[in-house]
């Protein structure tokens, strides 16, 4: 269990932790550290604080067991390979905040991204060739 008082943690923190299944960020955190999960194989679900406004480079990259991440409404960017492996996340909602999605930021099989008409993230959908539906 993380204290609710945090507000950072360090990039890599959490990789390649193989017996990693699910968990929940403390509110006060902002920013998802680069390669904070990295290669954890058994991640399965995330809940992200309301307050993060980044997922860095690589932050979920190679979780294949991820199915579930709800996006905070207040996101406004998503680095590069983000969820870059993510094979077993299904859909994900992009919220209407979101300003920047970086190169191969969703690198995964049968993903369908949820977006918001007209905005960023339905743009960027389109121009990178994919899936998604709009709302």
């Amino acid at each position: 269990k993380i204290p609710e008082n945090v507000t950072s943690i360090a990039g890599e923190a959490f990789a390649f932790c193989d017996n990693l299944e699910s968990i929940v960020l403390p509110p006060r955190l902002k920013k998802i550290s680069h390669h904070l999960f990295a290669e954890c194989k058994s991640l399965k679900s995330v809940v992200l604080s309301k307050s993060v406004e980044e997922i860095e480079m690589g932050a979920f990259y190679n979780c294949e067991s991820l199915k579930s991440v709800k996006l905070p409404k207040n996101l406004e960017k998503i680095g590069y390979r983000a969820f870059y492996g993510c094979k077993n996340l299904r859909k994900i909602g992009i919220p209407a905040s979101v300003k920047e999605i970086d190169v191969d930021a969703f690198n995964c099989d049968n993903l369908i991204l949820i977006v918001k008409r007209d905005s960023y993230a339905a743009k960027w959908a389109k121009e990178n060739g994919m899936k998604y539906k709009e709302k």
